[in-house]
């Protein structure tokens, strides 16, 4: 996580707190739309196949992966007995997260055709998920969440560019804060999880087996639109 984000993430938990704490008391009812911005780091493992098609028998070193993103968010809030809420989401977030192999071989060598680098690019990243909150005081909200996950991009080998989809599941928790009577602030943690893509590169010969797995740390604003319709 960079320095960057440990630092918004920390100032914004004091704001939140100083307000959250105070006389606003947060909606959590209706829909609403937002912002993100945060931090998605992890790594993908990639072992190869030295031939199409063929088993997995080539183990190469994990591609590290870190990158800052931002999106937008919708999502609609209802209220479960006087402390609890129950709530649907869905974000789209922007990243650029890359990394590659090394070109390390089946033994941390440079020999065969595992000795290519292989390069991953993921461009985008989109959930769609269930939370479940406790407000613990009227102006703040502890929530647990969780749902699909789907990431785009692209891998390479030397002579080839191949784009390739990643699906899967996200699950995480947060901590939300009134700072007005249509407004709360948050910050939120998740895991993303997703299936391995079998990538072929028929002009190099092989293929390679990606799978990434990632954190996340975010700070979000909701507004809620109910003073629209009224």
């Amino acid at each position: 996580m960079t320095k960057a984000t440990c630092a918004a993430a920390a100032a914004g938990f004091a704001l939140a707190c100083c307000v959250g704490f105070s006389a606003y008391a947060a909606p959590w009812d209706g829909a609403y739309v937002g912002l993100q911005v945060g931090d998605a780091f992890g790594d993908a493992d990639q072992p190869a196949a030295t031939t199409i098609g063929g088993p997995f028998t080539s183990a190469q070193a994990d591609a590290d992966l870190s990158s800052l993103y931002g999106g937008a968010h919708a999502g609609f809030d209802f209220p479960i007995l006087d402390q609890f809420v129950a709530g649907i989401l869905a974000d789209y977030n922007f990243v650029s997260l890359k990394g590659d192999d090394g070109g390390t071989g089946p033994d941390g060598s440079d020999a065969g055709v595992t000795a290519d680098v292989n390069r991953l690019k993921i461009d985008d990243i989109i959930t769609a998920r269930a939370r479940l909150g406790w407000r613990f005081t009227p102006g703040s909200m502890l929530y647990a969440t969780g749902g699909g996950a789907w990431m785009s991009g692209g891998a390479t080998a030397p002579a080839e560019a191949i784009s390739v989809d990643f699906s899967g599941y996200t699950y995480g928790a947060g901590l939300e804060f009134a700072i007005g009577e249509d407004a709360t602030f948050g910050i939120e943690w998740r895991r993303i999880d997703v299936d391995r893509e079998r990538v072929s590169f028929p002009v190099t010969g092989y293929d390679i087996g990606i799978k990434p797995d990632l954190d996340t740390v975010q700070i979000h604003l909701n507004y809620y639109l109910n003073s629209l319709f009224e």
